[in-house]
């Protein structure tokens, strides 16, 4: 499968946990698997893939919340997640 594929997979992943149909651990764990199946892409991007995803969870959870400090906004979270997809290659025409 091309990159272009997975990545477009991937957007949409990110497009079923906005609506609520995903878990953020699912959306972890698919991105995962997708990550790996994708071509000239090293280990420092799949490393980044795996930050973004953690960090995804972890917004999630604290999500309004106030007790946690310096949590991120989970919107910001996937935000930045879909501009790291596009980055990669075969993902600038999804």
């Amino acid at each position: 499968m091309s990159n272009s594929n997975l990545i477009s997979r991937m957007l949409r992943v990110l497009d079923e946990y906005e609506a609520g149909n995903l878990s953020s651990e699912q959306v972890e764990r698919a991105l995962d698997f997708h990550m790996h199946g994708l071509e000239c892409v090293g280990l420092s991007a799949i490393d980044r893939s795996r930050d973004l995803a953690h960090r995804l969870v972890a917004s999630h959870l604290s999500d309004g919340v106030e007790e946690y400090i310096d949590t991120e906004v989970t919107s910001e979270v996937v935000s930045e997640m879909r501009l790291f997809l596009r980055s990669l290659p075969g993902g600038a025409g999804v």
